[in-house]
């Protein structure tokens, strides 16, 4: 039984026909590093089993070696998993350390609490904005239609619920902090008397009401919206 392995064969061989290993590699155009890897049994320096198999048929034809015996060789030394390849994870996959799962985890509550907020700004941004007129009738908006009275003046009170601008036939009118307004009295002429309250948002978003506020003498009051 052959006690030599086979990378001390192909050395031995090698030195017994006088020829170096530059002069191998250049006579078998396999770069040097794998020759010597071959000869020191250095499995590791072959990418895949192919590799080596064929680097070591080409020596073992070079150096007069019987092939099917220096392979035999290497798989009793070896076995036949062939070189040992580090293992790479798939592209694209990656795993998250223990420890930065639950900061993450919170900065991910954070970030959806705060991209449901912005959508319910946005959401409320685009819905009309909403007042309310709570004197001389109570009416929300949006409104278009008149009322009848047999007062003298009219006052115009209510509430903004969104925020805005408010106005009052183009008039800028202030609100406090709760959104009430008041107006001053607006003495009233016979027949028609307009008004329009217009509260706009700053996406230039509106919300109306047109009141036409008619004087008619001894008359109860009454509203009576625009078809």
């Amino acid at each position: 039984m052959n006690s030599q392995s086979f990378g001390q064969i192909l050395q031995n061989t090698r030195r017994q026909k006088g020829i170096d290993l530059k002069t191998a590699s250049s006579e078998t155009k396999i770069l040097l590093k794998y020759l010597q890897a071959l000869e020191e049994e250095n499995e590791s320096e072959f990418a895949t089993m192919v590799q080596l198999r064929g680097f070591l048929q080409k020596y073992c034809l070079f150096l007069g070696l019987d092939f099917e015996r220096q392979y035999a060789l290497y798989r009793r030394d070896f076995g036949v998993s062939g070189p040992r390849k580090k293992i790479q994870k798939p592209a694209g996959r990656f795993s998250i350390p223990k420890q930065y799962i639950l900061p993450l985890v919170g900065i991910s509550i954070v970030v959806l609490i705060g991209l449901s907020l912005l959508i319910n700004v946005v959401v409320s941004s685009l819905a009309l904005p909403k007042l309310q007129l709570t004197s001389p009738i109570v009416l929300e908006s949006p409104f278009n239609g008149f009322i009848v009275t047999d007062k003298s003046s009219a006052v115009l009170e209510g509430k903004i619920m969104d925020t805005g601008v408010l106005r009052i036939n183009n008039e800028p009118v202030p609100t406090d902090v709760g959104g009430v307004f008041k107006t001053a009295n607006f003495p009233l002429k016979e027949g028609d008397n307009r008004f329009e309250l217009k509260l706009t948002n700053s996406l230039n978003r509106e919300g109306v009401i047109v009141v036409n506020i008619q004087k008619v003498s001894n008359v109860d009051p009454a509203v009576f919206p625009e078809e």
